[in-house]
């Protein structure tokens, strides 16, 4: 499998994940068919994991070659010296410009896979800004201040906008352009456009300590995600 190289120096590696790529081993996914054990054999060289994506979120990801670095990046994700930034495909039209979802989050004790918003939950903060409003869409700028997991994906649910395809949370069925283009005839069987979370890692931006600057690294839109923004563009105008 091909794994762009975002940025290289011999502090960090950073990378476009594919969508449908785990990050790091667990117990049904073997080191070497994950992000980590892919790019380490790559690089002959161990990595230190610094953040993590889901399996099926594409986009920037970040990992430190040594332990120093190591420590320097955990230090800056947990203090919120580390800016992220997130493009989502959500369900429905939002009509805010702007707006901060608060709703802290805890693990769901009924499933391992899930977490849900609970007062009992630890703090967990998200920004939006919306880019682009289609008929039955919404292209959102995401921010998320707090790193819980699936932070994103329920807060989105919360405001009633969850992202576009989310089998955890909201839709699971993938988008097809018969959906988005009236009167559209099928040719044989149609293929999805999309089949994956409608969510990507557009950017990380952080102070590097050795090179004394701040770095930030911009991962390309992947195939999919721009077809299905081409096609909502084309066919789903407001």
């Amino acid at each position: 499998m091909e794994i762009p190289i975002l940025y290289e120096d011999e502090f960090i590696i950073c990378v476009n994940k594919p969508a449908k790529l785990t990050t790091i081993p667990n117990s049904f996914t073997p080191k070497k068919e994950t992000l980590l054990g892919i790019l380490e054999e790559k690089i002959n060289k161990r990595l230190f994991v610094t953040h993590r994506l889901d399996k099926d979120t594409s986009g920037v990801i970040l990992f430190s070659k040594d332990k120093t670095m190591h420590k320097f990046l955990n230090k800056a994700f947990e203090n919120r010296e580390v800016s992220k930034i997130y493009l989502g495909i959500v369900k429905g039209r939002v009509e805010k410009d702007t707006g901060i979802i608060k709703k802290p989050i805890c693990e769901d004790k009924k499933s391992f896979l899930r977490m849900k918003l609970s007062k009992f939950g630890e703090p967990a903060e998200t920004k939006y800004k919306v880019l682009e409003r289609f008929k039955d869409y919404t292209l959102l700028e995401i921010t998320p201040i707090t790193g819980k997991r699936h932070q994103i994906r329920l807060h989105l649910k919360y405001i009633n906008h969850p992202l576009a395809i989310d089998p955890l949370y909201a839709n699971k069925e993938p988008i097809y352009l018969s959906q988005i283009k009236k009167n559209y005839k099928k040719k044989g069987e149609e293929k999805p456009i999309i089949s994956r979370l409608t969510l990507h890692a557009l950017s990380l931006e952080f102070f590097h300590p050795f090179k004394k600057e701040t770095l930030k690294l911009v991962a390309p839109l992947p195939k999919d995600f721009s077809y299905l923004l081409k096609a909502l563009r084309k066919y789903n105008k407001p």
